[in-house]
C-alpha cells in the first residue's frame, strides 16, 4: 500500500514515520513552496505596538525562532498548538498563549467576541481562511505559499506512475494543488486531513468523507488514524 503524505518528510517524527512504514510505503511530497516576505517599515511598527500576535503556522513559528521579525517583549502570543508555541518560546521569552481550540477561525471569532481584534495582529501567509471572512483583524503577511508550473510538473515527477490508496492532505492549497496533477489515483483514495476546512473542500469536490484529525496533535492523530485503518 502506498501512503501520499502532503507535507515535508523532515517535520515528521522518526516514530510517526516508523508507524507508517509498518503499515505500507509512504511517500512525502510537499504541495508547497513558502517563500519570507519582506516587511515593511509599516508593518514592522504594526507588530512592534501589537499587544497580541496571533500564530497558527509553523512557518511564522520558524521566523521568528530564527529572529528574522523584531517583536516586541510585551506582546502576548497568541499560538495555534502547543508546537508552534514552543517553537517561538526558542525564540522570543514573551508569554505565550496556546488556544484551546486548533481552529484558526475559532481563535479569530474568539478574538471579535473579546474585543481584542484591534490589539492584535495576525501573523500570516497569503492563504487563509480569513480571506474568505468579513472579520477585520491586522495582518502582516510573513510569507508566501507559491505554486508554479515548474513545481507542479516536479511534483508529478516525484508521484511517478504510483497508486496511493491513503492521502493526508494538510491543507485546503495543497489539495487544490493536488487535484491539479489530474492524476488517477485520486478519485479513488481514503483521505486523511488536519483541519476541517481541507476536510470540507475534499468533500466539496470528490464527495468524499475524509477524517478529520483530532486533538492539539493533529498530524499525529491522522498518521495514527492511517496506521489503524490499515491494520
Amino acid at each position: 500500500m502506498n501512503i501520499l503524505i502532503t507535507y515535508a518528510e523532515s517535520k515528521v517524527s522518526t516514530e510517526l514515520r516508523r508507524r507508517l512504514s509498518s503499515v505500507g510505503r509512504p511517500f512525502f511530497v510537499p504541495f508547497n513552496r513558502l517563500v519570507l516576505q519582506d516587511i515593511s517599515e509599516a508593518d514592522n511598527r504594526m507588530i512592534d505596538t501589537s499587544r497580541y500576535l496571533l500564530v497558527t503556522s509553523n512557518f511564522v513559528a520558524n521566523t521568528i525562532k530564527k529572529g528574522h521579525l523584531i517583536i516586541n517583549r510585551d506582546s502576548i502570543i497568541i499560538a495555534l498548538t502547543a508546537k508552534i508555541a514552543a517553537t517561538v518560546h526558542q525564540g522570543i521569552n514573551n508569554h505565550i498563549v496556546v488556544a484551546k481550540d486548533a481552529d484558526e477561525m475559532k481563535i479569530i471569532a474568539s478574538l471579535k467576541a473579546n474585543n481584542l481584534l484591534k490589539t492584535t495582529v495576525f501573523l500570516r501567509g497569503n492563504k487563509s481562511l480569513i480571506d474568505d471572512s468579513d472579520i477585520n483583524i491586522n495582518q502582516v503577511i510573513v510569507y508566501r505559499n507559491e505554486w508554479s508550473r515548474a513545481d507542479r510538473l516536479a511534483v508529478i515527477k516525484q508521484l511517478g506512475t504510483r497508486d496511493y490508496q491513503k492521502i493526508l492532505v494538510t491543507s485546503p492549497s495543497n489539495f487544490r494543488r493536488l487535484i491539479g496533477t489530474d492524476l488517477s489515483f485520486i478519485n479513488s483514495a481514503e483521505y486523511y486531513t488536519l483541519g476541517k476546512a481541507t476536510q470540507k473542500v475534499i468533500k466539496d469536490v470528490l464527495g468524499s468523507n475524509a477524517y478529520c484529525a483530532k486533538g492539539s496533535k493533529r498530524l499525529e492523530d491522522a498518521i495514527y488514524k492511517i496506521y489503524d485503518d490499515s491494520l
